[in-house]
């Protein structure tokens, strides 16, 4: 007689389960704030993927980053990565994505990155009638946000299809299509012409780089004499250390799922800026002094217990055999979701990663004689757009 124990158990646990998720959807996470609730957004977003062949998504994920690991061109399996994840990660964390510090502990994401944007305009000294490029500006949150702040007008660059129309589609419905354009490009080969814009920005886009000279050499190329690039990064600190394993399989495991070459660090920034044409006005951790950058992943502790319990991979696994979530669903969640968070949240706590760094250049006088002199009124970055308490390294 064949034993009923294995589907009893499948029932169970797919009750308590459901149970688990409508009380933690019923709870109000979000402290009245309009930000993303992580726990609701896993569990909503578990429903979008019945359509979705992630047996064969992660078989050519793998050959395709290994591929790039050999050539050190990782623009296939961006594309191929973002192709999938791009409406994943808008659902799930926002039109921005990067993480910046709150002020403090209990400030709202939302607020945190309203004020972060604003700072990030100030430190460029933008204004009406400017031209700004964002470099690698996924479905355009942060395109968005500078030409609201500023009046600047301001084009964004991204490889991948579906970004670009998901960007221009939301430029549009908000009302900014006047200011913003989205265009698909390869950022080591932009379709601009020489010294188009005032002002440049690449924002958690560097890490997609492995020779990060030549999108650095391009952004030089099509910003006019004196322009400002702002850089804002993910990079490994001085405390990673390549002999410890647990820092290579942690950092290894977030560029895995991530296609990402392997990160570089403040030094290497530095001095490739330097060599291709840009002076350092500013070069600082914006999260010192503050809660982390990957704070808002922590803030809710249930979401990162429900992320690495085993009643969760349980009930994925559950999902999985009785067709309630794609074939592959489990080794896709493990990678690239829960996975995912958990590599970049420990290697934040190790301090061995950084996803706060943030430079300032400015792109030196040109060889046909004109010069760095037309600043369009820029100051230091330590002027009144500066953050109190930020460890600033100017250079004049």
């Amino acid at each position: 007689m064949t034993s009923c124990r294995p589907k009893t158990f499948h029932i169970v646990l797919a009750i308590v389960t459901t149970l688990c998720v409508l009380a933690m959807l019923r709870g109000n996470t979000n402290d009245g704030n309009r930000e993303p609730n992580m726990v609701t957004n896993f569990y909503r977003y578990l429903r979008t993927f019945r359509r979705s062949d992630f047996v064969e998504f992660v078989a050519e994920h793998d050959r395709m980053f290994e591929n790039a690991k050999k050539t050190g061109d990782h623009s296939e399996v961006t594309y191929h990565y973002y192709d999938m994840m791009a409406p994943i990660i808008e659902g799930y964390y926002g039109p921005n994505w990067h993480f910046c510090a709150p002020e403090t502990p209990d400030q709202s994401q939302e607020d945190a990155t309203i004020n972060f944007h604003k700072h990030l305009a100030d430190l460029m000294h933008m204004g009406p009638g400017m031209t700004c490029l964002d470099i690698g500006s996924g479905v355009g949150g942060l395109t968005r946000d500078m030409a609201l702040y500023t009046g600047a007008r301001v084009t964004g660059i991204t490889i991948g299809k579906s970004e670009t129309a998901r960007a221009q589609e939301l430029h549009e419905r908000m009302g900014v299509g006047n200011l913003c354009q989205a265009i698909e490009g390869n950022a080591e080969k932009m379709p601009f012409p020489d010294k188009s814009f005032d002002r440049a920005y690449i924002v958690y886009a560097l890490k997609y780089f492995c020779d990060i000279s030549i999108v650095l050499k391009e952004a030089a190329r099509v910003l006019k004499p004196g322009g400002l690039l702002m850089a804002y990064c993910i990079l490994k600190t001085p405390k990673y250390d390549d002999s410890n394993a647990e820092h290579r399989d942690t950092v290894a495991a977030f560029e895995l799922a991530c296609c990402m070459p392997s990160f570089h660090t403040t030094q290497q920034v530095m001095d490739t800026a330097n060599a291709v044409g840009f002076d350092c006005l500013t070069n600082m951790d914006i999260g010192q002094g503050r809660a982390p950058w990957y704070h808002f992943f922590v803030k809710n502790k249930m979401f990162m217990k429900m992320l690495n319990s085993n009643l969760t991979h349980r009930a994925v696994r559950v999902a999985e055999s009785i067709g309630a979530v794609p074939k592959g669903f489990t080794a896709f969640n493990k990678r690239f979701l829960s996975g995912n968070v958990t590599a970049l949240v420990r290697a934040g706590q190790l301090g061995i990663l950084t996803g706060s760094q943030l430079f300032v250049f400015r792109k030196r006088e040109v060889d046909d004689g004109e010069d760095s002199s037309d600043k369009k009124g820029v100051e230091s970055p330590t002027s009144p757009g500066a953050v109190p308490g930020e460890s600033v390294d100017t250079v004049v």
